[in-house]
């Protein structure tokens, strides 16, 4: 909430089968997590919106400012998957795993609760990530597009940032120095910096 500090609106939605939303009666693929959200945007009577996604969120937010053009005024991608040279189940794993080593103490824990808490949805939802080709999409994008990854980030590699970077005509790229995958959550005050002046 260190943007709403700032001085913007900032909404969360908790998208299906994830947070405190309810659990849909079967998981949904990327495109249904991205219709959803544009049906919480429509319900919260939201015309346009700057979206900002993490990771598997960097992939419902493009295929919604593809999709959606004018719903959606600026994008933010921090850590986008999956990185196109590593679209492996296997692959994906290893380097979630070794990402967690350059994260703050605890984050760990914090990861593996909330996979518990997905149960049987956490495999199905993984492949449809790994399934989605999101450089497709970012080659489509014509929104102003923001791009940040962790400097230890294994999952989102430079490599692969500066391959979207050429695919979106990205604004401004961004390693935040020292964290990895998770920087939003182990250097939230340098991502918000980075945020409020793209967005602001």
């Amino acid at each position: 909430m260190r943007l709403a500090a700032k001085g913007a609106a900032v909404y969360v939605p908790d998208l299906p089968g994830h947070g405190k939303s309810d659990t849909p009666e079967s998981p949904l693929n990327m495109l249904g997590l991205a219709n959803a959200l544009i049906d919480w945007l429509d319900a919260m009577d939201i015309a346009q919106a700057d979206l900002v996604g993490h990771s598997m969120g960097c992939q419902i937010a493009s295929d919604v400012a593809v999709r959606f053009p004018t719903r959606v005024r600026r994008l933010a991608l921090i850590g986008p998957t999956v990185d196109p040279s590593h679209r492996n189940i296997h692959a994906q794993l290893l380097r979630a795993l070794y990402a967690c080593t350059f994260e703050r103490p605890g984050f760990f824990l914090h990861v593996m609760a909330d996979y518990w808490r997905m149960g049987t949805r956490l495999w199905p939802e993984a492949i449809a990530m790994l399934n989605y080709p999101i450089e497709e999409k970012l080659s489509c994008i014509e929104q102003p597009v923001l791009l940040v990854r962790g400097q230890r980030d294994k999952i989102a590699p430079q490599r692969w940032l500066d391959q979207a970077s050429q695919m979106t005509g990205a604004e401004r790229v961004v390693t935040i120095p020292n964290w990895g995958h998770n920087v939003i959550y182990s250097a939230p005050d340098a991502v918000v910096a980075e945020l409020w002046s793209f967005l602001g």
